[in-house]
Formats: C-alpha cells, sequence, structure tokens
C-alpha cells in the first residue's frame, strides 16, 4: 500500500512538474524573443526619429532656398545694387550679395581697398566662379559634370569636393531618394523642387527661417511673370572645411546675381527641430564633413572619435552634415527592456509558483483523502469488532439465561448486570456513531435550556460512580457549595462527560483513581475530568481531538475504539459555545477540562 502511494504521487508530480518545465522554457524562449523584437523595435524608433529631423530640415531648407529664390527672380533690376543691399540688411538668412557680369568680371562687391574684410573673404571663397575659371553651376550639375567629365581636376582642391566625395555624394542622393531622376530637369539641369509634400508647419525654427525667406524684396512695377524667363539656382560650397550655401540668377546671358545664406542663422534654427527630452543613454547630434559635432541633444557624453549607431545625411541642401545618432553599450538594456522582462519574469514566477503550489496542495489532499480512506477502514473495523464484542456477550450471557441452564441465583444476577453493561456500551458506541455522522453532515440538533450546573454536576458523577461498583476504582467528587445555572443541551453534556469517564475507565484504571471536579469563574463553568493513569505522549497531545486517530502504543494497542470519542465531545463543547483542552497532570496523568459560558446569576445554595 505505502508503495503504491509513493508510487502514485512520484507519477502525480512527474505529470505536474514536466509540463511546468517545457511550458517554462518555451516562455523564457518567448520572453528572448519579445525583448529582442522590443529591443529592435526601440532602435527603429531612434531610426526613425533621426530621419525624421533630417527629412524636416531638408524640406525646411527646399522651401527656404524655394522662397528665396523667388525673391530673388522678382527683384526689380532697374534698381538691383540697392535692392540687394537692402535684402543684405534687413534680412537674418541674406550674408553676402554679389552682381556678377561674365564679360567684365566682379561687377559688386568692389575688390581692392573699398572692400570690407567680410567681402574680401567672401570674394576669396568663390575666387573660382568670379575669375571665370569655374562656370556658375548648381551642385548637382557639378557632381554629374565631375562624375561624368571627370573635370576635377581643373577645379581648386581646397575649396571643391574631390571626386570620391562627389561619387559618394551622388550615390548618397540616388539611394536616400531625395532627389529621384524623375525631378532633375535634364533639359536646364536645375534641381526641380517637388511641390508634391505637404508638411504640417510646425511653431519652431523651421517657421522662422521660412517666414525670413518670404521677406519680399522690391519687385517690377510691370506685371510680368519673371519666373518662366528665369530660375533660381544653388551651390553648397565648402571652404577651409567649412560649408556655404551661394544662389543666384541669371538675369541674361552675361548679368548674374545672388547672395550667400548666413549658415549661423540656419544652423540656430534647424537645431530647434531636435528632441527636447532625450532617454538617458541616447543623443541626437548634428554634425558636419569633418565629423565635428555642431549641436547635440541629450545629455549623453560622446567621445571623441565615436562612430553613430546611424546616420542620416542632409543631402542635397546640405552635404557631408549628418543627423548622427550616437548611445552607449547598455542603451538597449535600460529601464524599459529590464521593467518589461522584470515584470513578465514576476509573471512566469507566479505561474510557475502557482502551478507547483497547486501541486502541492493536490498533493496533500490526496494524501488526507488516502489518510482518511486508511482512518475510515480502520475505523469501520474497529466499530464492527466493538459492536461485535459487546454483541457477543449479550446473545451468549441471554441464551445461558434463555436456556435455564444457570441454576445459581447470584450467577443470574452477575450475568443480567454483563448484559445491561455491554448494551450500556452498545448503546454509547452507537450514538458516538451516529453522532458522529451528524456532525459530520451538520445535522445535530440540540435541545437547550436553563438547568442548574451545579446539581446536573452531581448527578452525573454519582451516576459514573454508581456504574463502576465492583471495580477498583476510586472517585474524587468536588463540586462546589452554590448553585449557578447555564443554559446548554442535557443530554449532550452527559455525553461528552459519560465519554470522557469512559477514556479514564478505559485507559488509565490502573491510576485507580479518577477526579472530577467542577470550578466556578467569573464567565465560565469549568468541568475537570482527571486521571492518575500514564498520561498522553507529548507528539500526539494536539492530535487526540482529531477524528480517527489514536496513541498507537503498547497500552491502547490493547484496548478498543474507534478513535471518535474525544473528537465528537470537543465538536459537541463547540456548537455549546464553549471550548475542550487536554492538560499533562502533575504528578502523571491526564486532565480534561470543558469550559463552558455561564449565562445565569450564582445563587448561593
Amino acid at each position: 500500500m505505502g508503495l503504491m502511494k509513493k508510487r502514485t504521487i512520484i507519477s502525480y508530480w512527474l505529470i505536474i512538474l514536466i509540463p511546468t518545465l517545457l511550458i517554462s522554457f518555451y516562455f523564457f524562449k518567448l520572453l528572448s524573443h519579445e525583448r529582442e523584437r522590443l529591443e529592435n523595435e526601440a532602435l527603429l524608433t531612434v531610426k526613425n526619429q533621426a530621419e525624421q529631423i533630417a527629412e524636416t530640415i531638408r524640406i525646411t531648407m527646399d522651401t527656404v532656398e524655394d522662397e528665396l529664390g523667388n525673391a530673388l527672380i522678382n527683384i526689380d533690376d532697374r534698381n538691383l545694387k540697392e535692392i540687394l543691399l537692402s535684402f543684405e540688411k534687413t534680412n537674418p538668412l541674406v550674408r553676402n550679395v554679389f552682381i556678377y557680369n561674365n564679360e567684365s568680371g566682379l561687377k559688386y562687391p568692389y575688390k581692392g581697398i573699398a572692400s570690407t574684410k567680410e567681402e574680401k573673404l567672401f570674394t576669396q571663397r568663390y575666387d573660382a566662379f568670379f575669375s571665370g575659371r569655374v562656370k556658375f553651376e548648381s551642385t548637382i550639375d557639378l557632381i554629374i559634370d565631375e562624375i561624368e567629365e571627370e573635370m576635377i581636376a581643373n577645379v581648386e582642391k581646397d575649396s571643391l569636393y574631390s571626386l570620391d566625395r562627389k561619387k559618394s555624394g551622388y550615390e548618397s542622393i540616388k539611394a536616400n531618394k531625395a532627389l529621384p531622376d524623375d525631378i532633375l530637369d535634364t533639359n536646364t539641369g536645375y534641381s526641380v523642387k517637388s511641390k508634391s509634400k505637404k508638411v504640417r508647419m510646425k511653431e519652431s525654427g523651421r517657421k522662422k527661417l521660412v517666414s525670413f525667406a518670404r521677406q519680399k524684396a522690391e519687385v517690377k512695377k510691370e506685371l510680368v511673370d519673371f519666373s518662366l524667363q528665369k530660375n533660381t539656382e544653388w551651390l553648397t560650397w565648402f571652404s577651409d572645411n567649412r560649408l556655404y550655401i551661394l544662389g543666384w540668377v541669371k538675369l541674361n546671358e552675361n548679368i548674374i546675381y545672388g547672395f550667400e545664406l548666413e549658415i549661423v542663422t540656419i544652423l540656430s534654427q534647424i537645431t530647434l527641430e531636435f528632441p527636447e527630452k532625450v532617454s538617458d543613454g541616447l543623443a541626437y547630434a548634428l554634425t558636419d564633413g569633418t565629423g565635428s559635432i555642431l549641436h547635440k541633444s541629450g545629455n549623453l557624453d560622446i567621445p571623441k572619435k565615436s562612430k553613430p549607431f546611424f546616420t542620416s545625411d542632409l543631402l542635397p541642401s546640405l552635404p557631408h552634415w549628418q543627423i548622427a545618432v550616437y548611445m552607449d553599450k547598455n542603451f538597449k538594456s535600460k529601464n524599459r527592456f529590464d521593467l518589461f522582462v522584470i515584470l513578465t519574469g514576476l509573471l512566469l514566477g507566479i505561474f510557475i509558483f502557482s502551478i507547483i503550489t497547486g501541486g502541492v496542495l493536490l498533493t496533500l489532499l490526496a494524501y488526507r483523502n488516502m489518510l482518511d480512506a486508511s482512518q475510515k477502514t480502520t475505523f469501520v473495523s474497529n466499530v464492527s469488532h466493538e459492536l461485535k464484542t459487546p454483541l457477543t456477550s449479550i446473545r451468549m450471557y441471554a441464551e445461558l439465561l434463555g436456556e435455564g441452564r444457570v441454576k445459581d441465583e447470584e450467577k443470574k444476577k452477575k450475568y443480567l448486570e454483563v448484559i445491561i453493561d455491554e448494551s450500556r456500551r452498545l448503546t454509547r458506541l452507537v450514538n458516538n456513531v451516529l453522532n458522529f455522522s451528524r456532525l459530520e453532515r451538520g445535522l445535530k440538533k440540540y435541545n437547550l435550556a436553563e438547568i442548574s450546573m451545579t446539581e446536573y454536576f452531581k448527578e452525573i458523577a454519582d451516576s459514573a460512580t454508581f456504574s463502576s461498583k465492583g471495580t477498583k476504582l476510586n472517585y474524587n467528587i468536588n463540586i462546589p457549595g452554590h448553585n449557578v445555572n447555564i443554559v446548554t443541551d442535557k443530554d449532550a453534556i452527559k455525553q461528552v462527560m459519560l465519554n470522557l469517564i469512559d477514556n479514564a475507565i478505559k485507559y488509565a484504571s490502573d491510576g485507580k483513581t479518577i477526579d472530577l471536579s467542577m470550578e466556578i469563574e467569573e464567565n465560565s463553568c469549568k468541568l475537570n475530568v482527571s486521571d492518575r493513569g500514564p498520561g498522553i505522549p507529548k507528539d500526539h497531545s494536539e492530535k487526540i481531538f482529531e477524528k480517527f486517530h489514536r496513541v498507537d502504543n503498547s497500552l491502547t494497542s490493547k484496548k478498543q475504539g474507534a478513535g471518535l470519542g474525544l473528537s465528537i465531545a470537543k465538536n459537541i463543547v463547540q456548537d455549546l459555545g464553549g471550548s475542550m483542552i487536554y492538560e499533562p497532570r502533575k504528578g502523571g496523568g491526564s486532565s480534561f477540562i470543558i469550559i463552558l459560558p455561564l449565562t445565569g446569576d450564582l445563587k448561593n445554595g
């Protein structure tokens, strides 16, 4: 039986643990994939953010160039110099203006002593154009010309792109689709601005830049659409590793006029497109052609020569400028991921704990059910034996008396007493079984009435003394001298007392003394049944009130019983509002105390 129980429990746990471990492993795999997915999603979000910043800047520069180009196209050429100078003074986006004649050279700014320091630097930067060595062409035209015709050798190394740079720049334009073939006008060579994108104007640097660009210069009085005759072209130019942007209009075959943009103003406004709040371990930066950081958003310290995680070019308006994303090595495992892992791991832990706890509870329940089944089997066996013993005695003595084989009157009387005692024993046993059944189903009913507990206790003690005549047991009865009334069930109290006395007679008869006492306290009445028997082992003292429990030693193995008496007694007392406790008796023996609540007034007897 024990081996079968062990096998059953082991099999049960294998059934629980193996699926749990498999589910846990699969769950951890899913968690790992989900973590990786979230990391990739976060990195994609970072990339998209950088692309959005770059695209906003590109669109802003396109819009600025379009608006400034329109202003250049519509300038009244009769007052060209005055209008350009006014533009230079009033528009924050205009740094230097110029007028150039293909035949006679630079008309403005003046060369020599008359020019300012800024004008001298301006003419030096674009000397290749103003000296006639390089034709005025847009950036895209220069790139195409240098790639296809390999004319880079005729351009100054310190101010123009190298061939490799031009190729990479053009390929970057193609790859990023910043300037697809379908928007490149092959007839004029000018980069045609796409008008299909509708981007909402933000309350930011972009709006301010566009408002600067929309400042109108003085236009011709005649209402002529000059945009059909003239076009604005733009050139991005590098000098001393710094970016400059030049825009111009060809008035006719000889006259060219335009201005240079103020990069500082552009930079101060496009940096407002960067997010104000950036996650820890992350930074968005604007870098120039040398890799220097012009602006940074985020509190991440970026070491020198560190490589960005991602870059987005600002071609074609700001070549070699990039939006760069920097992140530290721990960015992937920042709080968002750790929190997810913690919460998911916690849920998984709760799941595993719930399964194991449920398995433990089910195992305990199964064990208790098996134990109850075993106890009930033992109980049925014990009850059967207990029923058989008195019935056998009653039948045997009744048959002797019925057949008239016993002639001695003294023996007849003794046989009748045995029959009566065994009948009482049988009655108590049957009552215990019936009471146990009722208590288990909650059907036990009580007839409550107010009684004089002092008188009733004396009656029970006298009954026990009378039924023990002929034995070697002595009863010590201690009853208070005054009456106390309580509300209880007389028969139930008597059954509890007789169960305790019967146990004392059965297991402690060698002690020769049974003490029955009653004490009155402030709020309770205590009924005490004590003996001088061997007592109850300490490890059983808390289990003796459990159903079917019996102290399994050499003493009780010789005594028949069902293990129900104390369990029934305690349940009855609790139903009546009281309690029952066991205490080892000083000097040896046991003491069972019934505590009942007082509901009447004390009366002096």
